[in-house]
């Protein structure tokens, strides 16, 4: 089977460098994407401990993974905000692994619910500026992210989730979302 799948992509394949391949990606692209994972757990066997005898084993919560160009970050099921947040412009010396040292609550101010859509007020208190998310868990299929003042990206995972992506300054910020429906 794998010798058919060779045989099919051959003549239609060029073999590069990866040098060669980053150099067309940068040409084709100014920036690379946001990419977002969902991520649940899946039971597997144990491990061999001959190899593996420092390896944690699960079960591991649902979780959420978010990078673009700015950071990193990870939330798990249930938590609005998130449990890490690299942030590439932190200097290493500054933080480990370019981890935010204090990552800021986020306050539920109203969630009004309507007929046919939903408005949503959130307040989250910045000790710095940085770049943040809150992930509300639940099923947001019924809705579109409408017009929310500062977000850089917004995203519904259905039936998971609604990820609200924006750039805290240091401070209180107040960001109102509304969601129409379909």
């Amino acid at each position: 089977m794998l010798d058919a799948f060779v045989a099919h992509l051959q003549p239609n394949a060029t073999m590069i460098t990866l040098p060669e391949a980053a150099r067309l990606y940068r040409e084709a692209n100014t920036e690379t994407a946001s990419s977002y994972m969902l991520w649940k757990d899946l039971p597997t066997p144990p491990y061999n401990p001959d190899y593996n005898w420092s390896t944690p084993v699960g079960p591991w919560p649902k979780t959420f993974l978010f990078y673009d160009r700015q950071a990193q970050m990870m939330f798990i099921e249930g938590k609005v905000e998130p449990v890490c947040i690299r942030n590439y412009a932190l200097s290493p010396e500054r933080a480990r692994y370019f981890a935010e040292p204090d990552i800021p609550r986020v306050r539920l101010v109203r969630d009004t619910r309507l007929h046919w859509s939903r408005e949503l007020e959130l307040t989250v208190t910045a000790p710095c500026a940085m770049p943040f998310g809150i992930t509300l868990w639940g099923d947001y299929s019924l809705y579109l992210v409408g017009e929310a003042p500062g977000l850089l990206e917004g995203k519904i995972l259905s039936p998971d989730l609604l990820f609200l992506r924006y750039n805290l300054e240091a401070g209180e910020n107040r960001l109102r979302v509304t969601l129409p429906g379909k």
